[in-house]
């Protein structure tokens, strides 16, 4: 309902019982006093309302504040870290999720940052963060960490001009508490600045099927081929897989598609029957080329 209206008294009780002198006792002036402390209490609480709800019915923005909530609300979500300005939870064992539904385009987080204030904004210099997601985590059964210890990090690697705006991505290594930079965008190309994993080697000493998370394979089958059944080319173009021998008998794939590193058709040979041997797979959404090898 919109906010209510205030009460207007319209008529005079004490003119009334003016006319009436000397033929009733009608108390007009008490009345009116009466009806004006009614008018004024109505009053006040309108104004009361008016503080915290809108005219569309619904609450004022910002004015439910934690010294408003009851000590049982507050203790469902710890307190947030310094410089929260928005903080969500789930039900306990529920994850907290923010979803961005976008169609006929992308979903976006984006940072802004200038240096200076909001009324003389200055350009950023080299180095400055720019923003960046970071995860805080629970290190005994009460406290949480002071400082993020996970973080992805998004920051400048020149001063800024217009037509000078590099910048790097930043993450924490395993066994620290700092943000590195891992890569930073050449003319080029993409300079990684740490190095990276894509897992360790896998031995296998029967045929196999290579799994989605393979990519360094190791073939110790003893006395015989070693059979490999290779992941459709098709559903994973541009991946890599490098395959080495450690006994001399050939490893072949499953299916002939397997393109030799001279060129021509697509074969089953894989690696020749020498202790040694090896070869980089790579696929090119039809057939898997052997892009490397000895």
């Amino acid at each position: 309902m919109p906010s209510p209206t205030k009460p207007v008294l319209d008529y005079s009780y004490t003119s009334y019982q003016q006319e009436q002198q000397g033929v009733s006792n009608f108390p007009g002036t008490n009345l009116d006093a009466d009806l004006a402390e009614l008018v004024r209490s109505a009053d006040e609480t309108i104004d009361a309302l008016a503080d915290v709800r809108r005219s569309d019915g619904k609450l004022k923005n910002q004015v439910v504040t934690p010294d408003a909530l009851s000590p049982a609300t507050l203790a469902l979500l710890p307190a947030p870290p310094s410089g929260t300005a928005l903080q969500l939870g789930s039900a306990d064992g529920v994850q907290s999720r923010v979803t961005f539904d976008r169609f006929g385009t992308l979903g976006n987080f984006t940072f802004r940052r200038a240096n200076g204030t909001p009324a003389a904004r200055t350009a950023l210099g080299i180095g400055d963060p720019i923003g960046g997601f970071s995860a805080f985590g629970a290190y005994d059964g009460t406290n949480y960490t002071l400082t993020s210890r996970a973080n992805v990090l998004f920051s400048t690697t020149e001063a800024w001009t217009p037509t000078a705006q590099g910048a790097s991505v930043s993450a924490t290594p395993n066994g620290t508490t700092a943000s590195v930079v891992v890569d930073t965008a050449t003319g080029e190309g993409l300079l990684l600045a740490r190095g990276f994993s894509r897992g360790v080697p896998v031995t296998k000493t029967a045929d196999f099927a290579v799994a989605a998370t393979d990519n360094w394979l190791i073939n110790n089958k003893a006395a015989a081929t070693c059979t490999v059944t290779l992941p459709a080319a098709a559903t994973f173009p541009g991946r890599e897989i490098t395959v080495k021998n450690l006994q001399a008998f050939t490893v072949v794939s499953a299916a002939p598609n397997v393109v030799p590193m001279a060129g021509g058709a697509a074969t089953a040979a894989i690696l020749a029957a020498t202790a040694g041997e090896w070869a980089t797979l790579v696929s090119d959404g039809s057939n898997w080329m052997i892009m490397a090898g000895n």
